[in-house]
């Protein structure tokens, strides 16, 4: 077997200093790897999402756009047999000449197996499906479902999970791929802080921004936000006042990693807005504050009580699980609806289910006895020992 000297990212979102972060690059090229990141959002992402800027943007020599996907494919038939994919795209339709080129090549890949908590049932899945049915849709699905073999695609010969419930991605992945147990990035960045040193302030609350209605992901699946500017922060701010005015605690703003508030004025009466030290911020915090944004994991990990917020119109404009309500009540919690007259129990808040926190963990961030080691760590010791 060819010994592997180059790791090669294929990615469909824009790269920025985050990325280069979380994707553990500096791990692996400390491992004795040559590494590069191969940016196709020119083709696969929307046309409006390619115009959005991140915030933290990097200029990286090893950082390779490819405008057109006919590049893509000839870079992808070109690659030495010393290569190995990190593939952070999705099998879709329109990804789908990548992995066949992939294929031919014979390029041994690896994707990710995320574990997401899921409040939609499979037939709830299915009748909304055959509502929203189009040939169109079909044509995406039998590429998407059909068995590799049949498609001129290999499957992914390892799968990085993240998480006990961790899901197979589609049809990239098959019994043959081998499941190597690590966590999500959100685990990575705790192992990083767990130990510094430091109190936390039990009258600090940190809220974990999801940056409605601007979020970019909207973009890029045709989602339009139903909730106006005007709407969402006079909601949020109302009840950061009543949490302070009430309990005497400070409300601080976690902001999301994507976000651009220096482009919406003040969007939080005043409140410091803080972005890209989100960890951090949770572990010195007394509490925190969500709708359901995936760094709850945070929450979990240095386990911060949760109070969960909700409106009218926020769970039906959410494009991934799971509601609100759902994973409140998942914490033995309430789901406080912003629109609704406001009546927290402060103190009953501040409980925390130990057993909710223990399963979260192991479910969906990292499973019980998988090593205490960056997530890309644990894939380069099995790379140079493949």
């Amino acid at each position: 077997m060819t010994k592997i000297k180059k790791v090669i990212y294929i990615i469909e979102t824009r790269f920025n200093k985050r990325d280069y972060d979380r994707f553990g690059i500096e791990i692996l090229k400390k491992n004795g790897f040559e590494v590069e990141v191969w940016d196709f959002t020119p083709f696969l992402g929307s046309h409006e999402y390619r115009r959005i800027e991140p915030p933290d943007p990097i200029k990286w020599d090893k950082l390779i756009l490819f405008e057109e996907e006919k590049k893509a494919l000839d870079a992808l038939l070109g690659l030495d047999p010393s290569a190995y994919i990190v593939s952070l795209v999705p099998y879709t339709k329109r990804s789908f000449n990548l992995y066949k080129a992939i294929a031919r090549k014979k390029t041994p890949y690896c994707v990710q197996g995320f574990a997401l908590p899921r409040s939609t049932t499979d037939t709830e899945i299915f009748k909304s499906r055959v509502k929203k049915f189009t040939f169109k849709k079909l044509a995406r699905k039998i590429v998407e479902t059909n068995p590799l073999r049949y498609l001129s695609v290999t499957p992914a010969d390892i799968i990085l999970t993240a998480g006990e419930k961790f899901n197979t991605v589609g049809s990239l992945v098959n019994r043959k791929s081998e499941v190597l147990w690590a966590h999500n990035f959100d685990y990575d960045a705790y192992l990083s802080i767990r130990d510094l040193h430091g109190a936390s302030d039990p009258k600090v609350g940190v809220f974990l921004d999801e940056y409605f209605p601007y979020h970019p992901d909207f973009v890029n699946v045709g989602v339009k936000w139903t909730m106006t500017h005007d709407e969402y922060y006079p909601l949020l701010c109302r009840f950061f006042d009543y949490l302070e005015r009430k309990s005497g605690v400070k409300i601080i703003i976690a902001a999301h990693p994507r976000s651009h508030y220096e482009k919406h004025g003040d969007c939080f009466n005043g409140r410091k807005v803080i972005r890209g030290k989100t960890a951090q911020l949770v572990k010195e915090s007394g509490f925190v504050l969500i709708h359901h944004s995936t760094a709850i994991n945070y929450a979990v990990l240095f386990n911060k009580p949760i109070i969960f917020m909700t409106t009218n119109k926020l769970d039906g404009a959410f494009i991934e699980d799971p509601s609100v309500a759902w994973l409140a009540k998942y914490f033995g919690k309430k789901a406080h609806n912003l629109d609704e007259p406001i009546d927290i129990d402060f103190n009953e808040e501040m409980k925390i289910n130990a057993r909710a926190y223990k399963n979260y963990k192991n479910d969906y961030i990292k499973k019980e006895g998988s090593p205490e080691l960056p997530s890309w760590q644990i894939l380069a010791e099995r790379l140079l020992n493949r």
